[in-house]
């Protein structure tokens, strides 16, 4: 907003208010957009298959290019583009320990009834 007020030579209160009152008009190019995004990628994927058929583009230049369009047309949905995992490692002592405390909480339940 400062740019764009310094740039413009408007107040930020007069750009904050443009904004607000636009707001609907920006939300309407964003998701008309993702629609191009989308439609360019499925294009783009058909046209790659095309060339992969026809042994135009090898084989090896295909998983960075659909990944690349998968993971822009689900950053336009909303979704994750990443997944993180975390694996935990553990001791057959803990695994003995765990299942020993499952036993006595067993025990106290039924003790308890």
């Amino acid at each position: 907003m400062n740019r764009i007020s310094k740039t413009e030579k408007l107040s930020p209160g007069t750009v904050a208010a443009i904004s607000k009152r636009e707001q609907r008009t920006v939300e309407a190019v964003q998701t008309y957009t993702a629609g191009l995004n989308n439609y360019a990628s499925q294009l783009c994927l058909e046209r790659i298959i095309q060339k992969l058929e026809s042994d135009e583009l090898p084989a090896g230049v295909l998983p960075v290019a659909f990944g690349i369009l998968r993971d822009k047309e689900k950053n336009d949905l909303g979704q994750a583009t990443s997944v993180v995992e975390h694996k935990t490692t553990i001791t057959i002592d803990e695994v003995r320990q765990e299942l020993e405390q499952m036993k006595q909480g067993a025990s106290e339940a039924e003790v308890e009834d």
